[in-house]
């Protein structure tokens, strides 16, 4: 499979696979986890941390080394046993490996994804050894966000996303755009619904100045201040039943296993009757790989889980059936789940 650039298929995450693939074997994991004739992820978590000085103790790092551990797996360097023990495969090779030109024209194509996973890559060391994190949600990191969400492939699951849930709203709709960041989502409704009353808000005012120069009409937007909500877990400063659309995007991974019931509790309530809700975000690549098939797309996404954890809040992406259930359990009717369990459209049930 080509690209149109003559690039293979799924060129960043065949990169991205060989580039985490180096880092395991440079940083001296792939020794420590080959020393051992079996290991459990604590066992993992012990060598990384007395042999590497690695402080993946708290719930960020130690996810980030279950998922090192999932993707290595998904690659074949790592074998997992009936009884859930794993183990090292001394036989593995790269999946796949760029020339040079390939890399470098890879690079060129998606330079602003490949920017940002690569300035993650960089630091990854540092933060596993007990850094702060990279990036956080303040002004000198909105150009960090910036390349990252305004790649080719959130594009098109964002116009995926779009034609899904505009199309049907009703003249006029109250759109409300969730977490609206460097201002992509709203520039997509502005062009499909000019007649749309938007509402946008985020839980930092860092990215207003970008995202209202992205606009043509930014003063037809309603920009909430983002001072007058608390985050995930807190109520949203609306009154129930308000919204027509609300679309929410790039940002499940972002809220606390803990108050994700809650926050889409809160946004189920400022929906009315019938209003529909769009979600985009990756799903964890599940064992029987129903729901997200694909390898190059599963090694992919372990990739884009592991190193966005150095940016500051990432809780990584969720199972496809817990969110299923999750959407279920707030009182959502499921419409469309489509590609990779990355786009959902789900309906408040009722009339208007």
């Amino acid at each position: 499979m080509l690209t149109t650039s003559g690039l293979p298929g799924f060129a960043v995450q065949r990169l991205l696979t060989d580039r985490l693939l180096a880092f395991v074997e440079c940083s001296g994991i792939a020794r420590l986890l080959a020393g051992r004739r079996r290991f459990t992820q604590d066992d993992a978590m012990a060598m990384l941390a007395d042999e590497l000085g690695f402080a993946v103790r708290d719930s960020i790092r130690a996810r980030m080394v279950h998922v090192l551990l999932d993707f290595l797996d998904d690659c074949e360097y790592v074998r997992t046993e009936p009884d859930g023990t794993r183990r090292w495969n001394l036989s593995a090779v790269p999946p796949w490996h760029p020339s040079e030109h390939e890399e470098h024209e890879i690079c060129r194509t998606f330079d602003g994804q490949m920017e940002f996973f690569g300035q993650c890559l960089a630091y990854v060391g540092r933060f596993l050894e007990g850094a702060p994190p990279l990036f956080d949600f303040a002004g000198t990191s909105t150009n960090a966000w910036e390349r990252l969400l305004g790649n080719g492939e959130i594009a098109y699951a964002r116009s995926v996303l779009s034609r899904l849930l505009l199309p049907r709203a009703v003249e006029g709709a109250r759109i409300l755009v969730l977490c609206y960041g460097p201002g992509f989502d709203l520039v997509e409704i502005e062009r499909r619904r000019p007649d749309a009353r938007i509402t946008a808000l985020d839980f930092t005012n860092a990215f207003f100045d970008v995202a209202s120069r992205r606009l043509t009409r930014p003063e037809a937007v309603r920009w909430v201040d983002g001072s007058s909500w608390k985050g995930f877990g807190s109520p949203l400063p609306f009154d129930d039943g308000w919204f027509d659309v609300v679309l929410f995007a790039c940002a499940d991974p972002y809220i606390p296993p803990a108050v994700r019931v809650l926050a889409y509790e809160d946004i189920h309530r400022v929906m009315r009757a019938g209003a529909v809700l769009g979600v985009l975000t990756h799903s964890y690549p599940d064992k029987a790989r129903l729901a997200v098939a694909e390898s190059w797309i599963r090694r992919g996404t372990y990739c884009h889980d592991f190193l966005e954890s150095v940016c500051q809040g990432w809780q990584g992406f969720y199972d496809a059936a817990a969110t299923r259930a999750l959407f279920t359990q707030v009182g959502f009717g499921l419409d469309v789940v489509t590609l990779n369990a990355s786009v959902w459209r789900l309906q408040k049930p009722g009339t208007r």
